[in-house]
């Protein structure tokens, strides 16, 4: 909570001494338009950036391998992320409401968590790589642009709720291999 609510703060600047940015580290940082990840980071931490919503772009260098819980959850101006080629984890609700059409998610990435992306309105289409083996509830939910979505052949179920409210979706094809579709 370093910086928690500094409303005013508009540009953060992040030595290469740091390697992880703590919970709630610029929670609520609601002016924070740039942020500067260097490359020695390799987490971002629950809440890190929540809330900041006029944060527009956000760069991951590719040390970073988890992006916890709500790290940005109510980014509501993020439209424009770039995820590490070695990302593993993305926890629940971490990019939640925010508003990118495309996201490129590596095939290093294991687990995605629940809401991970639900509730962006402009999310068009989405690739989710065959390494994923952890698939949360309610990954797209309310995610109402979202048109064509190509899911990993490994996994064994689709996740309830995964694109409830997903109106836009007009085809899609089930993963050989998958022996359960949730509620």
């Amino acid at each position: 909570d370093a910086f928690y609510d500094c409303t005013g703060l508009t540009n953060v600047t992040i030595p290469n001494s740091v390697t992880t940015i703590a919970d709630g580290a610029f929670y609520g940082c609601k002016g924070l338009t740039n942020v500067t990840i260097p490359n020695s980071v390799t987490t971002i931490g629950e809440n890190a950036f929540s809330g900041c919503s006029s944060l527009e772009r956000i760069i991951l260098s590719d040390n970073v391998t988890k992006i916890d819980h709500f790290a940005f959850q109510l980014c509501t101006a993020l439209s424009d992320v770039t995820l590490s080629k070695n990302l593993k984890y993305v926890g629940t609700q971490a990019f939640y409401q925010c508003c990118f059409e495309e996201i490129d998610l590596p095939d290093t990435l294991t687990f995605i968590g629940e809401s991970a992306f639900s509730d962006n309105h402009k999310l068009t289409s989405i690739t989710i790589p065959d390494s994923v083996t952890v698939l949360g509830n309610y990954i797209f939910s309310s995610c109402d642009a979202l048109t064509e979505v190509v899911l990993p052949q490994g996994i064994l179920q689709i996740p309830q709720g995964m694109f409830s409210n997903c109106n836009s979706i007009t085809e899609f094809t089930v993963p050989d291999g998958v022996t359960s579709i949730r509620e």
